[in-house]
Order: C-alpha cells, then sequence, then structure tokens
C-alpha cells in the first residue's frame, strides 16, 4: 500500500510489458504469431482462473501474470486484424457505464471471475470500435488522449484523499495538462536532441571508417 501512489501498480505491469513483449514478436516467426499468441491468450485466462483459487487477492488483482490475459487479448487483435463488428462502437460507453456499476467492485469475487473476463471482452470490442475512429478523432478527444497518461497519474491522488468528484475532474484535467506541457514534452524534446545527436555521430563515425586511410 504506498497510499495515493498505490496505482502505480499498473504502470509496473505496463513496464513488463513494454520490456518483455518486443522480444515475443522479435522471436515469433511472422506465420507463427496468430497462433502462438492465441495460444498464450487461452494460458493467460486458464491461469488467471486458477490464480482466483489459489493466490492471494492483492496479487490476482496487482501482478503482471494475472492481468496478462487483456493485454494479450489488445495483442491478438493486433495480429488478427479481424473485420470491423458491426455495433462495436457501443463499446466504448458501455464500458463506461460499468466503471459505476457495483458488480465491478474490486473486492468482490464478481470482479475477479466475471469481471476481468467482460474487461479483457472489451478490450476487443473496443479495439474494433476505434480501428476507424470518427468521433475519436476530434482535437478535443485527441487533447485527451494525449494527456491520458497524466490523467490516470493525478486522479487517484485526489480520489484517495477525498476530493469531490467535479473538483477532482477538474484538478486531474488541469494538472494532467500541465505536466503533459511542462515535463513530458520538454523531455521528449530532450531526448529527441540526444537521438539526432547520436545519429549524426554515428553518421559521422560511419563516413570516416569508409574514407581511405590517406584521405583521413
Amino acid at each position: 500500500d504506498l497510499g495515493v501512489l498505490t496505482h502505480t501498480w499498473f504502470l509496473a505491469v505496463m513496464a513488463h510489458f513494454y520490456l518483455l513483449w518486443p522480444l515475443v514478436i522479435w522471436v515469433l516467426p511472422r506465420h507463427r504469431r496468430i497462433h502462438v499468441i492465441g495460444g498464450l491468450l487461452v494460458v493467460a485466462v486458464a491461469w488467471r482462473a486458477v490464480a482466483i483459487g489459489v493466490m492471494e487477492p492483492a496479487w490476482v488483482y496487482n501482478a503482471t501474470d494475472t492481468n496478462a490475459a487483456a493485454l494479450l487479448a489488445g495483442c491478438f487483435l493486433g495480429v488478427t486484424r479481424p473485420r470491423l463488428w458491426a455495433h462495436t462502437g457501443w463499446a466504448i460507453p458501455l464500458m463506461l457505464g460499468l466503471m459505476f456499476v457495483p458488480f465491478f467492485g474490486e473486492q468482490g469475487p464478481a470482479f475477479f471471475w466475471g469481471g476481468f473476463l467482460a474487461i479483457g471482452l472489451g478490450v476487443l470490442a473496443v479495439g474494433h470500435a476505434t480501428s476507424d475512429p470518427k468521433w475519436l478523432g476530434g482535437s478535443f478527444m485527441v487533447w485527451l488522449g494525449e494527456i491520458s497518461y497524466g490523467l490516470y497519474l493525478w486522479h487517484y491522488v485526489f480520489v484517495t484523499v477525498g476530493v469531490p468528484v467535479v473538483a477532482t475532474i477538474a484538478l486531474t484535467l488541469g494538472l494532467a495538462a500541465a505536466s503533459y506541457y511542462y515535463v513530458e514534452e520538454p523531455a521528449q524534446k530532450w531526448l529527441a536532441r540526444i537521438e539526432r545527436r547520436r545519429q549524426r555521430r554515428a553518421d559521422r563515425r560511419a563516413t570516416d571508417s569508409r574514407l581511405a586511410p590517406s584521405q583521413r
């Protein structure tokens, strides 16, 4: 329990994913990806069901291995790229509505059994719904997407200390925007400058290596 930082467990799960998944994709032959990733998804769902009975609830809720099913559902969608299903646009408001249903309370057994499966399937549905974004292409929605990392980081701080919902939304939006413009964007530009300098040095070394000894 890290207090207002307890929600960073999710960032740890994502860090594990970003470290491991590129290696998995790299070693998998392209013609085997659908079958292997589909198999991994089945295994992950089965393990989640087993873990509910043998692991502590905190582990089931927070650990990378028990949260792999939802991540792998998205990965499976990424490699299969099936056709857009009819009416999947309703998946987004339905998923948002489910957030407020007591059935999905984090301590209830219903969440660990039916809840995580519904959310995993919702990943697929939302993926289909957003594969041809129309209303999501609006400037406000794009802006929300840009600051979404900050939205996740900041909202829990105010929820934890009991700030009213309206004030939480306002404070979260303001601080997420501020952290995006004054921390994330400058950091990205700084990293881009480092990468450009690294690339220029690599280009110079490549040029020097091609020169004959008499030309150096």
